[in-house]
């Protein structure tokens, strides 16, 4: 069998690989448990695994993400291999010493941002139609299952000890279930607010600049508010991400993002509570054990909190969950 140590020492190009895309769906078509060891191995070498530049170990985990999301969350076999996708990526990370465990993380996370905000038509061109509801029905339940299918991967990852709890921590804030309480997000707590510091300028994931700019005074929540008022959204509809494409807390002080471009999120309108609670309900059944237990208790309370708001078939799951 080819050794990924015998590969060339040279770093992939893009042009040494034929398709990544075949490479990654035809390892994933065949392996299972049994032969997961020797099909990992060839996979690598076909691919260059081992020295692999960054750009190829993202291309790498971007089809990765992409092959298991095309499964849906549904199909009995789907979910087998999303199941052994964690224990997959874990063997050739670590046999390979490649960083591929960190590029899969980096791709569920932009797929994460990509499947539940807003696109630029969904933003401003129709927004009217958004707000009535008449575009949410017919993608409400395509973004449950593809979210659905994202948390498999991430319990997946967890399981086989591909990507740690304060991962599923900050997938769980970047799908709006917690905002980061408990985090310490000034930068300088003793700083004076000094009026001549410009403000940041936040800009919409499509590119253009919305009239309300933060002023003086701003924490992420006031000026979320505002900028509600020129959309004519619901001000939990919106979330600000920082340069590296993290979602700032509500109490966030912007003025301590002098200087910076900061990106406005549109959470998508047919992304519901629902789906949201459903998630973390699949996260604690499967996780709960290996989960920081603080990360747990705030799961828990939060769940808590939505459960009078929701329908009777989701105030039953929570109740599971809870009482488990």
């Amino acid at each position: 069998m080819a050794s990924v140590q015998d590969s060339s020492c040279e770093h992939a190009a893009l042009s040494d690989i034929p398709s990544l895309t075949t490479a990654v769906t035809k390892f994933m078509n065949k392996v299972n448990r049994e032969s997961l060891d020797t099909l990992a191995m060839l996979f690598a070498s076909e691919v260059k695994l081992e020295d692999a530049s960054a750009d190829i170990l993202q291309l790498v985990a971007d089809n990765f993400i992409k092959y298991t999301l095309r499964l849906g969350s549904l199909d009995v076999n789907a979910n087998r291999k999303a199941e052994l996708f964690g224990e997959a990526v874990k063997f050739l990370d670590e046999r390979c010493n490649s960083g591929l465990a960190e590029s899969v993380v980096a791709a569920f996370r932009k797929q994460l941002k990509g499947l539940l905000t807003a696109s630029w038509k969904q933003e401003e061109g129709d927004v009217h139609a958004w707000r009535d509801g008449s575009m949410v029905l017919d993608e409400s339940m395509d973004i449950r299952n593809k979210l659905m299918a994202i948390i498999t991967l991430v319990t997946s990852l967890c399981l086989a000890g591909a990507c740690s709890s304060d991962i599923v921590g900050l997938a769980l804030r970047e799908i709006g279930y917690l905002d980061f309480s408990g985090v310490d997000t000034v930068r300088d707590p003793d700083a004076s607010i000094d009026e001549d510091v410009p403000m940041p300028q936040c800009i919409m994931l499509s590119g253009s600049m919305p009239a309300i700019q933060p002023v003086h005074g701003d924490t992420v929540k006031k000026y979320q508010e505002r900028l509600a008022s020129e959309f004519d959204l619901p001000a939990e509809r919106l979330g600000l991400l920082s340069a590296d494409g993290t979602r700032l807390p509500l109490s966030a002080r912007l003025y301590e993002f002098s200087g910076e471009a900061l990106s406005i999120l549109v959470w998508h309108p047919a992304l519901k509570e629902e789906h949201r609670a459903e998630a973390v309900c699949k996260l604690l059944s499967r996780l709960g054990p290996q989960l920081d237990s603080a990360l747990v208790a705030e799961m828990k309370s939060h769940l808590e909190e939505l459960r009078p708001q929701l329908t009777k078939r989701f105030q039953f799951m929570i109740s599971d969950v809870l009482e488990a």
